[in-house]
């Protein structure tokens, strides 16, 4: 080879190497903290799933104990902080409803999660069959914070009671399934996905059933929260439970803080779609989603990110 062309091919091949070391590398946060539920809850799960998944990507990230209100006001913080909550607790934080200590709005959404039910679940040997039973009875609730507390109180309020009609203990879904264990308590409530560990764990334990809501009921707690949907805890979710039951809900989804950059929303969200199987394995609640079934989020606006790229996958 003469000296030119030698001159040439090591010129050719650091233009190459300047061209390859000007590529920018993918855009991803650099810290993110996941705000989920309570311990032992598919949103705890969930929210740790996302933790490890975005280490593997080279983010700093972690998760949160949380409840879907307090985790609107923590996503509302600052950039750092995204988390779950559910489309009932979204218009309460519009409104400032309390507990939120005003108008809430800095949230914006990746996905829908989860379809949620409002499951009052109690002992067969406490005699409960109905709502009315309650009065008088040991009975399990989640602290404020949580969407959980404010439906048993749209539960009682729609069937003419309140908590003050109920010897209410106040702790997370795993307090409630080991009260129910140890017969300390009838029963607890919580607005969860289905399966919930901690439901699963109580009634595979003891012999449980859950309280149906009737029409009129749905009717009425629909009147108080408008993102309450119609719903029903399918047939064989949990052990005993051979029938359906008809309950309200409400969809859980997955929240960004809409000063995060358009890159960080879109690296979050093509993170999540690309794990699918991760996230299913994570939580069989999630089975249900496709695609566009979870760009299309109620009530809150996706973030430009997460639009962006549900819209180049054809889910928008």
């Amino acid at each position: 080879m003469t000296r030119i062309s030698k001159l040439l091919a090591a010129s050719t091949l650091a233009i190459a190497a300047a061209l390859g070391a000007a590529q920018p590398a993918q855009a991803k946060p650099e810290q993110l903290t996941i705000f989920g539920g309570p311990l032992n809850t598919s949103w705890y799960v969930m929210a740790g799933w996302l933790a490890t998944e975005l280490q593997k990507a080279g983010v700093k990230a972690n998760s949160e104990l949380g409840g879907a209100l307090s985790n609107l006001v923590q996503i509302s913080q600052g950039p750092q902080n995204m988390g779950i909550t559910f489309a009932a607790a979204t218009p309460m934080a519009y409104a400032g409803e309390k507990p939120f200590p005003g108008p809430t709005k800095d949230f914006c959404a990746i996905q829908l999660l989860q379809r949620s039910g409002f499951q009052a679940l109690v002992s067969i040997s406490s005699g409960v069959n109905s709502a009315a039973d309650l009065k008088g009875k040991t009975f399990s609730g989640q602290a404020v914070g949580n969407l959980s507390q404010v439906a048993l109180a749209d539960f009682l309020k729609a069937n003419g009671m309140s908590s003050d009609d109920l010897d209410l203990a106040i702790g997370g879904q795993q307090f409630g399934a080991d009260g129910v264990k140890d017969r300390r308590f009838a029963g607890f409530a919580a607005m969860s996905g289905y399966p919930s560990p901690p439901i699963m764990d109580a009634a595979t334990s003891v012999k449980v059933k859950f309280l149906p809501v009737d029409d009129a009921t749905f009717e009425k707690v629909k009147a108080m929260n408008a993102g309450y949907v119609r719903t029903e805890i399918p047939a064989g979710v949990y052990p005993g439970q051979d029938e359906a039951v008809p309950t309200f809900g409400t969809y859980s989804m997955l929240l960004m803080n809409p000063t995060t950059s358009e890159e960080d929303q879109m690296f979050v969200t093509k993170l999540v779609h690309e794990n699918w199987d991760g996230l299913n394995a994570a939580h069989g609640s999630t089975k249900w989603l496709t695609p566009k079934i979870a760009a299309d989020v109620p009530g809150v606006p996706l973030c430009p990110g997460a639009k962006a790229y549900w819209t180049s996958v054809g889910a928008l």
